[in-house]
């Protein structure tokens, strides 16, 4: 038994397929909105929000231990990380329910949980359902990318997906990338407290920034203690005995034109054979890091 034909189907209930959900539904269109995982996808859930929620609280704690005049002397605080992440998931299941409240809002969006699969130009299945449409809006988000590193995948190290879900603040980090996701969940943990290591493959971090740019950032970082190792090419990653964290093999070799993007097109949530999007474009052990 099939689950209905619309109007528009949308695929994703991030910011692109919501909103749009949301403007054909104005325009009198039949909606079905599809979603196999949290409503309101990679920003309120994993992305923009957590994140600066946790910026903030790094921040707060690490500038307000901070004081430039002599005769103030601040108090040192008491950080529990466990509690930080709770209240920051508390923020998440605040915005979700917000999101779920504009669906039901609009009496002509159908929302259907579950897993949608691409069959045709016109028809979905969603957890084996068929569904058709007139029209569909592919706008499945992305997901975060693991680098071919020998061992890397192995280890299941984190990202700015699972950084979101830890309950321990780990000791020390090892952040592969120095982009603007790694440079900022590399800050993050530096406010907190951990020791956070740096490896960019290009000559410089912020590759895609004006070098200005870059340099000021590296000296600023570095003042505040980030460890940051550019031109770096990484040969393998690997734990260390007793679970005591892991080490990344890595030497300086020719820089290679950048290809890692971050994230990329989540295209396994639609598992279409029809369209096919087009793609985006000496040894030093560095010290071990431990995840949370």
């Amino acid at each position: 038994m099939g689950m209905g034909s619309y109007d528009l189907l949308v695929l994703g209930s991030g910011s692109a397929g919501l909103y749009g959900a949301i403007k054909a539904a104005q325009l009198g269109a039949r909606v079905a909105l599809v979603e196999g995982g949290d409503v309101g996808g990679t920003c309120p859930n994993r992305g923009c929000l957590p994140t600066e929620h946790l910026v903030t609280a790094a921040e707060r704690y690490y500038y307000g231990q901070m004081v430039a005049f002599r005769g103030v002397k601040p108090r040192k605080a008491r950080l529990n990380f466990a509690a930080v992440m709770r209240e920051k998931e508390a923020v998440v299941q605040q915005a979700r329910k917000e999101k779920e409240r504009m669906i039901a809002a609009h009496q002509n969006i159908t929302f259907l949980p579950g897993r949608g699969r691409l069959v045709s130009p016109h028809h979905v299945t969603v957890d084996g359902q068929p569904v058709t449409a007139d029209h569909i809006l592919l706008a499945t988000g992305s997901s975060p990318i693991t680098p071919p590193i020998p061992g890397l995948a192995d280890i299941s190290p984190l990202n700015s997906d699972r950084v979101q879900v830890i309950t321990r603040l780990p000791r020390s980090l090892i952040v592969i990338g120095g982009g603007e996701i790694g440079l900022e969940y590399g800050q993050l943990f530096l406010h907190f407290g951990a020791r956070v290591i740096v490896l960019e493959k290009e000559a410089r971090i912020l590759p895609r920034e004006e070098p200005e740019i870059s340099n000021a950032l590296r000296r600023y970082l570095g003042e505040e203690g980030m460890e940051i190792h550019t031109g770096v090419e990484i040969e393998a990653v690997e734990p260390l005995p007793r679970r005591r964290g892991y080490r990344v093999a890595a030497r300086k070799g020719r820089r290679d034109p950048l290809v890692g993007r971050g994230r990329r097109f989540r295209r396994h949530r639609t598992a279409s054979e029809h369209r096919r999007p087009r793609p985006g474009r000496g040894r030093r052990e560095a010290p071990s890091g431990r995840r949370g």
